[in-house]
């Protein structure tokens, strides 16, 4: 008879029944459970098909098949000649590295180590992915210093700078461009100026070494003629890399501005470099490639690639300083009115911020800190960015903003722009191991709040792609996919689109400006909603980091 029952010592305070049959009783502080139908079950009783369909490709299958680049370079260039439709004539070399690990003279570890210290004193660009995941990201990394150009951008009012004498080189191309600009109506004012540059010798020609334009209203998105756009030449390194800030959002969306603006900051700083080195972690492979550029019969070759240094400087003493622009308690009660907002039916989600500072000493330089965060936190947007100005950019993200980048073929047309996407909405703190990670992961796809969050923010950003995209082509091709990074795991959407010819990726940039995950829906109400509720101006948090590809390209 005792083979008929199963005896579990529990510590439990009430007697209830379990809808499998077994009954909790009571027994001097301790229970027995007792199996009331003790058959064993039949195991192979279970249906099985194992015939009948072919289920949907998956996103990274189809990466393989489309030979999609996940963001990492398309394998190393064999340098060469091109001419851009703006008569610039360009001409590439390209040097193998050694591909290791390993911090020695001559190899790709040290190459991107030698960036790093220079990035504290000197202008230039490093952007890392250190992330994986199958079908969206791979493993590179890209970085210059000392770039010859210097676009930057505040409000209507945009400045182009040569750097050195290599750029200085470039500036009658960029000042013929402008003056069209501004014969077609796109510009209202233009300014050229000349003065001394680095590596400029004294008593030579002179030259336009700075032009100040002003931009007429914006007109709506995608109406540049196919003419003033260049999706030729160019080998995927080259191109414009850089920030974009949160207050761009203001030149497209009509919002009235609450907090006061630090006259100085920009919204806007790209670089152009002549100099790049790439990393292929995947296909363990690194090269440093190098550029020459010849405008009017006159070539930058053999003059010296080189930049203004500008050491960092640690926090000075004696200044107003303050820890956090938010006092205790006002967050909570800017959470409280976003609530009220969603009762009433103006917004369906806002995505509030609040700025904590602290100082850097000579001992925590921003190489220091970028370093720790590579280190502790690897993810597929890693970026060090000095903008000048003692004005640095150090961080790791998990969202791609915008992916763009052309397949030759396609169900389009050939040679159609890829856009992509991936929404991030569903978050939840790592476990202290395996187990405790699938129980939290279990607990996030289970929470009907956290799978509305994500479906709402990826309605609006295939509404935003249904803009500018052929119909039919915009796919959720990953619908609540985990993401796991060292201290958190994500749910994230998977979106794509095919870009309607007349567009461009820059037209796909501007058309997401910006992610519903930092702002909030519905964009423009969010966004305004932002702006009077938070107590600084976001400057670059909320916008976006990447490069701008010459031959067409984008990855944010």
């Amino acid at each position: 008879m005792w083979a008929k029952f199963a005896a579990i010592s529990l510590i439990l305070t009430t007697t209830t029944e379990l809808s499998s049959g077994f009954t909790v009783v009571q027994q001097h502080d301790r229970l027995a459970l007792t199996n009331l139908r003790a058959t064993v079950p039949d195991f192979n009783a279970v249906d099985v098909a194992k015939t009948g369909g072919r289920g949907v490709t998956s996103a990274s299958q189809k990466a393989v098949d489309q030979d999609l680049s996940l963001g990492a370079p398309r394998g190393r260039p064999n340098g060469g000649h091109f001419l851009t439709k703006g008569g610039v004539q360009v001409t590439a070399h390209v040097d193998r590295l050694i591909f290791s690990k390993s911090n020695q003279p001559g190899t790709s570890e040290a190459a991107i180590d030698h960036l790093i210290d220079k990035l504290d004193s000197h202008k230039g660009v490093l952007l890392t992915s250190s992330y994986e995941f199958p079908g969206r990201y791979a493993r590179w990394s890209l970085g210059f210093v000392d770039p010859p150009l210097e676009i930057s951008g505040k409000a209507d009012k945009c400045t182009i700078k040569a750097l050195n004498d290599r750029g200085k080189v470039l500036m009658p191309a960029i000042e013929k461009t402008m003056k069209k600009l501004k014969q077609d109506g796109i510009l209202n004012d233009l300014q050229s100026y000349e003065q001394q540059v680095k590596g400029g010798k004294g008593g030579s020609s002179g030259g336009v070494t700075q032009i100040d334009v002003t931009v007429v209203p914006p007109s709506e998105v995608g109406t540049f003629s196919e003419e003033q756009r260049s999706r030729q030449g160019g080998d995927g390194q080259l191109g414009l890399y850089g920030a974009f800030g949160y207050d761009l959002t203001f030149s497209f969306e009509p919002i009235k501005m609450a907090q006061e603006r630090d006259p100085e900051q920009r919204d806007l700083l790209l670089y152009l470099p002549d100099s790049v080195y790439v990393i292929d972690a995947d296909k363990k492979d690194a090269w440093h490639v190098t550029y020459d550029f010849c405008v009017d019969q006159k070539s930058t070759q053999g003059m010296p690639r080189i930049g203004s240094e500008d050491g960092f400087a640690e926090y000075e003493e004696g200044q107003e300083f303050s820890e956090r622009d938010t006092p205790v308690g006002e967050f909570a009660g800017s959470v409280e009115k976003a609530k009220r907002e969603f009762a009433v039916g103006n917004l369906f989600e806002a995505v509030l911020s609040q700025t904590f500072r602290q100082k850097l000493t000579e001992s925590t330089p921003p190489s220091t800190i970028f370093r720790r965060l590579r280190r502790r936190n690897p993810a597929p947007y890693g970026f060090f960015i000095n903008l000048g100005e003692q004005e640095y950019l150090v961080g790791a993200s998990p969202e791609m903003f915008v992916r763009c980048e052309t397949i030759p073929e396609n169900d389009y047309r050939p040679n159609a722009i890829r856009v992509e996407t991936c929404p991030i909405s569903g978050t939840v703190a790592r476990g202290a191991d395996a187990l405790e990670d699938a129980q939290r992961v279990k607990s996030l796809m289970m929470n009907q709040k956290e799978e509305s969050e994500l479906t709402m923010c990826t309605d609006v950003d295939r509404n935003d792609k249904s803009r500018i995209c052929e119909p039919g082509s915009v796919q959720v091709i990953g619908r609540r996919q985990i993401e796991m990074y060292s201290r958190l795991i994500h749910t994230v959407d998977h979106v794509e689109g095919y870009l309607r010819e007349e567009f461009d990726a820059l037209d796909a940039f501007l058309c997401h400006t910006w992610a519903v995950t930092v702002t909030g829906a519905p964009k423009t109400w969010a966004i305004q909603f932002v702006e009077d509720n938070e107590r600084s101006p976001r400057c670059w948090y909320g916008g976006a980091i990447g490069l701008v590809g010459f031959d067409g390209s984008m990855n944010t």
